[in-house]
């Protein structure tokens, strides 16, 4: 089944540009079995890529 998965996140390489910590909100398609694993998913993808996550939810699910 897959997910999408609604992040909040912040990239630390863009903190030196300003003071203020830019939040960016991003869906993210994941193909996981339940709605914990899917949320598990894509947090790992974008820890590794660098950013903080601040938050992370289900927006959709959908039936393949």
């Amino acid at each position: 089944m897959k997910h999408v998965v609604t992040l909040t996140t912040s990239n630390p390489a863009h903190e030196h540009v300003s003071l203020r910590r830019r939040q960016s909100t991003t869906n993210f398609m994941v193909e996981a079995a339940d709605e914990q694993t899917a949320i598990l998913r894509a947090t790992a993808h974008f820890k590794r890529l660098g950013h903080y996550i601040h938050e992370a939810k289900i927006f959709k699910k959908k039936i393949s």
